[in-house]
């Protein structure tokens, strides 16, 4: 693809690579997700043999999502007013804690060499549990969010005795590790041994099935005192529904099997590659969790710092080479750093990098930030400052054809959209969330906006949602919305209330009223009713709710367009509504 067909997509994309459709991008490197493995086979019994196996023999919680995992521990464990003591918190599970009104004090540690492994400074650990305050202590092995000790690993006598702290300081509360990389973790340091060294440590571990457990696209929570899944348990099935019979449990327990295995040529392989561009001189603030981290600043040398040099970077690589990576977003000026991902194209980034390395050298101008709205995080628009030199700037080589991964969710949503908004003669003024679980969506994003107000309702599920979210806005939040009235609303309140219009299975809708600001539907699958399944919310785009439902699902669920419906509750939705619209008749409720 020449330079002036890459040009026009990036432009369109308001020179933000992460905004591109994946159909303009030949090689994504900007996440390591992987796709779900084929087998599915022996449900909850071989996840517990799995689990038992590589795990340690701890009791289990399953969840839709690795961030759906991390907001059932947040949402069990923190209050407001408490903190939580860590050294890296993935994005997803810091908006968990902080929703929950926690405080997160960093305890790191010296850090390690580029591509090593750090420590956690203990005297401020001892100190912060001394003050009786402290929820949890949440640690991830290794790093992965970009900044100067990306990919950093943590060593297991670090980890060891923080244990030994705790349970002198704090024995009450639980260490949580996050050990989604943590097979890439243990196999710095002796595989095997050091994995039950670091499990050992912790109380609570929460990981991501599209790391190292091998692409399962599921959640887990495990705990070797079951007390904590008990403790956990009813919080889970608020938020979540039923989690044992979740699909996709087979394929998460094959990932786990085999994960030890992959774990040690892949580090090997990552590492011999850093190894390599360091001595050729492409500079690297560290490599680990299955990516490298470039320093943006140093590949750019004559980019000013406030011409983003992050987001410069990923232009250029997209421009020169056809890659997508991640990058420190434009609000973050410190340490500008680029993720580019392994993916299994190692050879290929060690030949490219270092041959790209004299034209980005050379490069002189940046982006900036541009008019326009945020549609998300790592999506602010930016545009440049000299638009000839990026009409000049060349196309150097051809990347292999990497498609972006299989994330959950990623499915396009815009036939559901479309078939929603023609059913229920919905207008742009509207915005539509498909959620897998609308009720905990709605709720959450209500309670975030009203703290102390009331709910009227005459759904358990709604009614306990409310429960559950009462008290948990951090002390001082402003209050933005009134009462929320689920259903019908009394006259007198009707003027500052949230009403929710509540639509029943597709054979009953008839378009939305005009008036209506806010209706939810739970009744897009099978089980509809259940507490969490597929369903929907419209909200006025106008309405407080639209932004905070929007940051809501994206952080606890998955993409707003798609909410966490995976690709075949996506479908059968589609085949739900499409059916009800072609018969052209009004079922029975």
């Amino acid at each position: 693809m020449a330079v002036n067909q890459r040009l026009a997509p990036l432009r369109a994309a308001a020179f933000n690579t992460a905004r591109l459709p994946a159909v303009a991008v030949p090689c994504d490197l900007s996440t390591d997700v992987l796709a779900a493995p084929e087998q599915d086979e022996g449900g909850a019994a071989a996840l517990d043999e799995a689990v038992d196996a590589v795990l340690g023999g701890r009791a289990w919680l399953a969840a839709p999502l690795g961030r759906s995992a991390e907001a059932v521990v947040a949402t069990a464990l923190v209050r407001p007013g408490t903190r939580v003591l860590c050294t890296e918190v993935y994005v997803t599970g810091r908006w968990s804690i902080e929703r929950c009104g926690g405080q997160l004090v960093d305890m790191s540690g010296e850090p390690g060499r580029p591509g090593g492994q750090e420590t956690i400074d203990l005297q401020r650990a001892a100190g912060a549990l001394g003050r009786g305050d402290v929820a949890c202590l949440w640690l991830s092995a290794p790093r992965c969010l970009l900044g100067p000790r990306g990919g950093q690993g943590l060593a297991s006598a670090s980890l060891e005795a923080l244990a030994r702290l705790r349970d002198r300081s704090a024995p009450g509360v639980p260490i949580v590790l996050d050990a989604s990389r943590l097979a890439e973790n243990a196999a710095r340091e002796g595989g095997r041994s050091a994995l039950r060294r670091q499990l050992a440590a912790a109380d609570l571990v929460v990981l991501s099935g599209r790391k190292d457990a091998g692409g399962a696209s599921l959640g887990l929570i495990c705990a070797a005192d079951p007390v904590w899944i008990d403790r956990l348990r009813p919080v889970a099935a608020l938020l979540l529904g039923p989690g044992e019979a979740r699909v996709g449990l087979g394929s998460l327990a094959a990932g786990l099997t085999g994960m030890m295995e992959r774990a040690a040529p892949c580090w090997q392989a990552l590492d011999e590659l850093a190894r390599g561009l360091v001595a050729a001189g492409v500079p690297l603030r560290g490599w680990g969790s299955g990516a490298l981290f470039l320093d943006a600043a140093a590949m750019l040398p004559r980019v000013p710092g406030d011409q983003l040099p992050a987001s410069t970077l990923l232009a250029l690589l997209y421009l020169m080479a056809g890659v997508r990576g991640l990058g420190t977003p434009a609000d973050d000026p410190e340490a500008p750093t680029v993720r580019l991902s392994l993916r299994e194209r190692g050879p290929w980034l060690a030949r490219i990098l270092p041959a790209l390395a004299p034209a980005l050298a050379g490069w002189h101008t940046g982006l900036r930030r541009a008019p326009g709205p945020r549609l998300g995080p790592f999506l602010e628009p930016l545009e440049p400052l000299e638009e000839a030199a990026w009409r000049g700037c060349p196309a150097l080589t051809s990347a292999p054809v990497t498609a972006g991964p299989a994330v959950l969710g990623s499915g396009s949503g815009a036939a559901l959209h479309g078939l929603l908004r023609a059913r229920l003669g919905l207008s742009d003024e509207y915005a539509l969330f498909p959620a897998d679980g609308p009720r905990q969506r709605l709720v959450e994003a209500w309670a975030r906006l009203a703290p102390g107000r009331a709910m009227s309702t005459a759904d358990p599920v709604v009614a306990a949602l409310a429960e559950l979210w009462r008290g948990r806005r951090p002390a001082g939040a402003p209050t933005v919305l009134g009462d929320m009235y689920v259903g019908t609303c009394p006259k007198a309140q009707q003027t500052d209330a949230v009403i929710v219009q509540v639509l029943g299975p597709p054979g009953t809708w008839a378009p939305l009223d005009p008036a209506v600001d806010v209706a939810v539907c739970a009744h897009l699958g099978a089980g509809t009713g259940a507490i969490a399944g597929p369903g929907f919310t419209v909200v006025r785009r106008a309405h407080p709710l639209c932004a905070a439902l929007t940051e809501g699902t994206l952080f606890a669920a998955g993409p707003p367009e798609t909410g966490g419906l995976d690709d075949a509750s996506l479908a059968a939705a589609v085949a739900a509504v499409a059916a009800v619209s072609e018969r052209g008749v009004t079922a029975d409720p």
